[in-house]
């Protein structure tokens, strides 16, 4: 199933991230839960720090692409 998503996401858009629930648990492992299903504020706190960390790279990536446009608009203007 994951390597499914992985390529329709290789495919389709490179802005959509899908994140393991390994990788969401990493942090709690089997002390996540309440029933080994529902998160407890633990397992709430290592969902986030994973998402968290996936936001993290979305940010970098995207300051890389906006100093790179900022880059391009300047260079154009001083063609102008």
């Amino acid at each position: 199933m994951i390597e499914y998503i992985k390529g329709l996401v290789a495919s389709w858009d490179k802005n959509v991230y899908f994140i393991s629930s390994k990788k969401l648990m990493k942090l709690a492992r089997n002390d996540g839960t309440v029933d080994n299903c529902h998160p407890n504020d633990f397992g709430f706190f290592s969902m986030a720090q994973a998402i968290g960390n996936v936001i993290e790279i979305i940010r970098q990536k995207w300051n890389a692409v906006e100093k790179e446009t900022r880059q391009i608009i300047n260079k154009k203007k001083q063609e102008i």
